[in-house]
């Protein structure tokens, strides 16, 4: 695995790779979610030393995405990469309200077919993207946040517009995967015990694929949001999800060492 993690990272730019979720978006969506326990989530970071949930759902759209693209014979050579965001509050500022949040880029091993082999990839990647983030320090990263004046934001978006009709441009995510952990106690609406949360996102030209990953309450959901001129066939995609999460499980406790069984002493008489 480290070998083959190794040549991954020599001489690639998946900045170059365009998908047909980075094109404008329309004004119509689609969407649907995969319900999962997150119980067996853990178990399967559980069972790979290193992991994060975060990993294990990010492995779980890559495999969903590979199958998805292949289905329709699209598949790039080099991995997609997915922005995830992430909080950079400090112990310092811990105190403070609202939000504090930065974007973290992870390469998602699209390019790997084996479910385990592109879970370590995916570990490696995070974890590279991770201490990149520190280096810069979240101080910065916030203020970079702080100091993009509504102009810069106005001149990113159109940026962003002009650059889906043009296929050399570097394409800097291919999808978003926004994971946030929720309460696991009981919650109430009304007096109504909510049973399931679920998020979505929103939609850019050039990022028209958005995973809101959200848990509580025993379970955790994956919500994707996309175009619907990109996204004609939403139940399949729903299927590719389910069937990435599938293979990886099966892997995963496969890998595992079954226990030995005691035999029985046969009843004397």
């Amino acid at each position: 695995a480290n070998k083959l993690i190794a040549e991954r990272d020599e001489a690639r730019d998946s900045s170059l790779v365009k998908t047909r979720f980075n094109a404008r978006v329309s004004p119509y969506r689609v969407t649907d979610a995969l319900v999962l326990e997150l119980a067996r989530i853990k178990k399967i970071r559980q069972c790979t030393a290193g992991a994060t949930i975060n990993d294990v759902i990010v492995a779980v759209v890559s495999g969903a995405l590979r199958k998805y693209l292949d289905a329709h014979g699209e598949l790039p050579e080099q991995s997609l990469t997915c922005a995830a965001p992430i909080s950079v509050r400090s112990e310092r500022s811990s105190d403070s309200k609202g939000n504090q949040v930065g974007v973290m880029t992870i390469e998602m091993a699209t390019d790997v077919a084996d479910p385990l082999e592109r879970l370590q990839a995916v570990m490696h990647n995070a974890r590279n993207s991770k201490e990149t983030s520190q280096v810069v320090g979240t101080g910065v990263m916030m203020d970079i946040t702080r100091s993009m004046s509504p102009q810069l934001t106005s001149f990113l978006k159109w940026a962003s517009q002009a650059a889906a009709g043009r296929e050399a441009l570097p394409m800097p995510v291919h999808t978003i995967v926004s994971n946030v952990p929720g309460p696991q106690f009981p919650l109430y609406l009304a007096g109504a015990r909510v049973h399931m949360l679920m998020g979505m996102g929103p939609l850019v030209d050039m990022a028209g694929l958005f995973h809101a990953v959200i848990s509580g309450m025993g379970r955790i959901t994956i919500n994707f949001v996309s175009c619907r001129e990109m996204l004609p066939d939403p139940e399949f995609y729903k299927q590719c999800l389910d069937e990435s999460y599938a293979e990886l499980e099966a892997a995963t406790f496969l890998k595992k060492k079954p226990k030995a069984r005691r035999r029985k002493r046969a009843a004397s008489g």
